[in-house]
């Protein structure tokens, strides 16, 4: 391995590691503006999310690049192939963050009080899922993600409880189904949020596996057939 293509991949991991950061500021933000958008605030976290969006896409052009490049082989297409799978998965929590605030701010008040005490744990473990899969990348702990990825169950379990609950009310006439429908989509996409964060984990569990890298040929060969290599 060449000191100039060292260089390449140390610079690919300082940007996907700056994103990662824009990720946890971001969802931070939505935390404390959380459900009503409060100060207005949402303008702020669409710019940022499509920020990180914008700067995912270059990383994963340059990452492409590099894959089809004669230099990568072996152990580094397992790098690269994390670096293009967890850059993607941080520009996805970020706009599904922006989505689901955007939704929850367009809710009923009324509807808002009644749920809020259920939805505000859900927000809570899905946001500390995400901050734990941006650590645990930082510091390439692999341990930590793979208990990351089993709790991310329980998020599941308290969303549909929450469903349910939400469902029946709708059936009572307690909610609109218009609202119903609308609070509906904030699970959901709160759900995805977890799943993206779950990717991130999956991704470094891979990393750290003994899995050979020419189980992966086929994507390896049409990333590189999309890179024009």
């Amino acid at each position: 391995m060449t000191r100039a293509f060292m260089n390449q991949l140390a610079e690919l991991r300082d940007r996907v590691l700056e994103n990662a950061s824009s990720t946890e500021e971001l969802v931070s933000l939505c935390e404390r503006v959380f459900p009503n958008n409060r100060n207005g605030e949402l303008a702020t976290l669409e710019n940022s999310a499509e920020g990180i969006a914008a700067r995912a896409l270059s990383i994963e052009t340059d990452v492409l690049k590099v894959i089809a490049s004669d230099d990568a082989f072996g152990d580094d297409i397992h790098t690269l192939c994390v670096m293009l799978k967890v850059s993607s998965c941080f520009s996805r929590v970020a706009r599904s963050t922006a989505r689901m605030l955007e939704r929850a701010s367009a809710l009923d008040e009324k509807t808002l009080g009644v749920y809020h005490e259920q939805l505000m744990p859900v927000l809570s473990q899905v946001m500390e899922i995400v901050r734990r899969a941006i650590s645990a990348f930082r510091d390439r702990d692999v341990e930590v993600t793979r208990n990351l990825i089993c709790e991310i169950g329980a998020v599941d379990a308290t969303a549909r409880e929450v469903s349910r609950k939400l469902f029946s009310d709708a059936r009572s006439r307690t909610v609109t189904v218009t609202d119903c429908g609308q609070f509906f989509r904030v699970l959901n996409d709160l759900e995805r949020i977890a799943g993206h964060a779950r990717s991130v984990g999956s991704a470094l569990v891979f990393r750290g596996s003994e899995t050979e890298p020419a189980t992966f040929a086929p994507k390896i060969a049409s990333a590189v057939e999309f890179a024009g290599g």
